[in-house]
Formats: structure tokens, sequence, C-alpha cells
């Protein structure tokens, strides 16, 4: 297997910012490489498994650490309007051009990764875009925590209320809110147990660094105070073009009420649900979920 790593240096707002990438596989092997944009925001490392389709199926890959975390300039200090989509829609024109594959490409983004993608491709129109895949991102996120409470409440009955408590008074490391969370996290956003390398990585990557995350989701679970708060994709998503794949799984919080957005807005769009995943289904159903992405890319050629 081919590999290689890099950084490439870019500016934004007269700053000079770094970005770390790996390619996987030969870029011109294939008519359409795909660029793999991690979700969190700033989790880094959980998109390494990408690296499967080039493996199995042939398709070179292009895995980054966003700027803000992992090996890839840090932001801390940085004020809130720094942490705009222009910011990384920079990031990815620089490495674009730097491995010279803007004129052929795909993207797959997971979670925040897949609102960045889709926003890249509504913004900037890519001429070289070939296919859009966006994995797990809800798009409402006001619906999105709904479905939180709804969940929370199904499953802990006694305990929103509690939880709603401790967040109003910052005790966000409280022992109780933390177990019911973790309970939480286990069924609706990864059901394999124990936790792949890559995705506990991830994980703490943004504990050690939640500049990102903090900015653009806020430290809570039950509300999204960051920029993002009141994102969702309806505002743009007749704007996207490109045959679009999205997938969910369905014990995933971004339920089907979530992602219904996307394929009502979306022109070209087919949407595919995983019955045994919740956020990760590359981790959770990983044969199907690469030969899902793998034939849907080879399809476009």
């Amino acid at each position: 297997m081919t590999e290689s790593t890099g950084h490439v240096t870019w500016t934004y707002k007269g700053e000079e910012l770094q970005t770390w990438y790996k390619v996987v596989g030969d870029l011109h092997s294939f008519p359409t490489p795909v660029i793999a944009l991690h979700g969190g925001p700033g989790m880094p490392h959980i998109m390494e498994t990408h690296d499967t389709l080039h493996t199995a199926h042939g398709i070179p890959v292009v895995i980054y650490d966003q700027v803000g975390c992992g090996r890839s300039t840090r932001l801390g200090g940085k004020p809130a309007d720094f942490f705009a989509f222009e910011l990384w829609f920079a990031e990815l024109d620089a490495l674009l051009a730097h491995l010279r594959v803007a004129s052929r490409f795909a993207l797959v983004g997971h979670s925040w990764g897949g609102a960045l993608a889709a926003e890249y491709t509504a913004a900037r129109q890519p001429a070289g875009l070939r296919a859009l895949v966006v994995v797990g991102m809800p798009g409402d996120l006001q619906v999105w925590t709904r479905c939180a409470r709804r969940l929370l409440t199904a499953g802990w009955p006694d305990k929103l209320a509690y939880l709603e408590r401790c967040e109003e008074e910052g005790k966000l490391d409280d022992a109780e809110y933390r177990a019911v969370y973790g309970e939480y996290f286990q069924k609706h956003m990864i059901s394999v147990t124990p936790w792949p390398k890559p995705f506990a990585d991830g994980i703490s990557a943004m504990l050690e660094d939640p500049t990102v995350p903090g900015h653009l989701m806020g430290p809570y679970k039950l509300k999204v105070s960051g920029t993002l708060r009141d994102w969702k994709i309806a505002r743009n998503a007749p704007k996207i073009h490109v045959p679009t794949l999205l997938v969910s799984g369905i014990n995933d919080q971004a339920q089907e009420e979530t992602m219904r957005p996307w394929f009502n807005g979306i022109p070209k769009i087919k949407w595919v649900v995983f019955a045994h995943s919740c956020h990760v289904p590359f981790f959770e159903e990983p044969d199907r979920y690469f030969d899902i992405v793998a034939n849907f890319v080879r399809d476009l050629q």
C-alpha cells in the first residue's frame, strides 16, 4: 500500500497555518480520489479506517486533520469570528491545490465533516467535485437537540431534569451526569466495545484541546450553544447539484427527522440507513459501509 504524509502551508486572514494530511494510494490511479473530512468538530484520527476504500476497493484516499486539531495548527486564543466556515473552506482549497486534485475529487464527510463538505459544495460550486457523501450529520441542529431529549426521556425517564439542572449549574463533571451520558453514548453514538483505537484517539484529542468544538458546538449535551446552534442544511441544500449519498444509523441521535432535510433539499440524492449502527457505521458495519461508499463513487466514473 502506497502511503505518504505531509503538511500544506496556507494563509487565512493574514496568518500562516499548516494542515497535516495523509495520502493512501496513488492519487492518479483512479479518476476520483476521495477526500475524507472528520467530524467532532475537532476530532482527528476518526477517519483513518477510510483507507479501506483503497485497500479493499482501489480508490485513493486523502485523510487530513482540520486546522485547530491533531497534527495541524492549533487555534487557541483566536477570536470567535476566526471560526467561520470560510476558515475550513480556505483550508480545503489549499489542500486540493497542493495535491493537484481540484479538477477531480469526491468528498466524504462524517458528522461536522458532512456539514463542512456540504457548505463547501454550496458556497464554492467546485467544478471538479464529482460526488458528495454525508455520514451521520443532522440536517437541523435544533431538531437534533430535541431528538436528544426524546431519546433520554425514553431511555432514562427519571434523569432528564437532573441532567438539565447539571447543565444550568455548570456541573458538567458531576459523576451521575457523566455516567448517564456514558450509557447514552454507547446506545446512540457508538455501539462497538471496546472503542476502536481511531475513535478513542479522536475523543482523547477533543478532550485535550476543546477549542474548536467549544466555539462551534459549546460544552453541553442538551443544547448547542456555539456558533452552529442555528445551523440547518435547508438554506443551502438546493445549491448542491452533485450526486449525493446520505448515510445514517437507525440508532443515532441524528434520527430520521434530522436527516430528512438533506433528502428533501438536495436534488440528486440517495439515502442509505444502517440498521445496526448509531453515529459511526464505518466502525459498526464497516464491510457494508465501505462497499456502499465505494460503489457510489465508482458508479459515477
